[in-house]
């Protein structure tokens, strides 16, 4: 599926072939999974040429997909840089969250450059997005570094977000102890 994908995705970079508009964000991250330095490249050129606000974003936002560790490091770079603009950090920093490989890495990033990742996310409820993508945590060792960082640098507007953040966390925890021994017990009769 990521051959293919990657096919396709290429095909529509160089104007060979457009991707199927059904399918085209699927096909994007999907390549952009496996994808490589220059696949990356590729996406920041065509987000920054891109003919509609769609393509603009699908192109930006598949930049959090990257799974290669230097990858993940040049999309948290990239939310330093002047092209990504204030209105757009704060999903762009959350995407991250959402991808195994680069979501320690970007929360140690907020962690380190909190003085310039606040006034960007800070934008338009952008604080109450960041806050809420932390909640694919679930260990209390997350849950305890998350409430401690925000117990230290609160943002007064997405309290709310903590909270239910910390609860989703918990719950998650909680389900985790309750049915870990369960599963693997029914897997290992399987």
């Amino acid at each position: 599926m990521a051959t293919k994908a990657r096919r396709a995705v290429d095909a529509a970079l160089s104007g060979s072939a457009p991707l199927d508009p059904i399918l085209a964000s699927l096909l994007i991250n999907i390549a952009a999974q496996d994808g490589d330095a220059k696949l990356f490249d590729a996406f920041v050129q065509a987000s920054a040429k891109a003919s509609s606000p769609q393509e603009h974003y699908r192109y930006l936002y598949a930049l959090t997909s990257f799974k290669e560790p230097a990858l993940v490091q040049r999309a948290l770079d990239f939310f330093r840089s002047p092209d990504l603009r204030s209105q757009d950090s704060a999903i762009f920093l959350s995407q991250l969250f959402g991808n195994d490989a680069a979501r320690d890495r970007a929360w140690t990033f907020v962690k380190e450059n909190w003085k310039d990742v606040e006034p960007k996310v800070k934008i338009a409820g952008g604080d109450t997005t960041l806050v809420s993508s932390l909640s694919v945590y679930c260990s209390a060792e997350a849950r305890s570094d998350i409430n401690s960082f925000f117990s230290t640098h609160p943002l007064p507007t997405a309290a709310r977000a903590l909270r239910q953040t910390l609860e989703r966390i918990d719950n998650c925890v909680r389900t985790r102890q309750q049915q870990q021994a369960p599963l693997a017990t029914w897997l290992s009769a399987r």
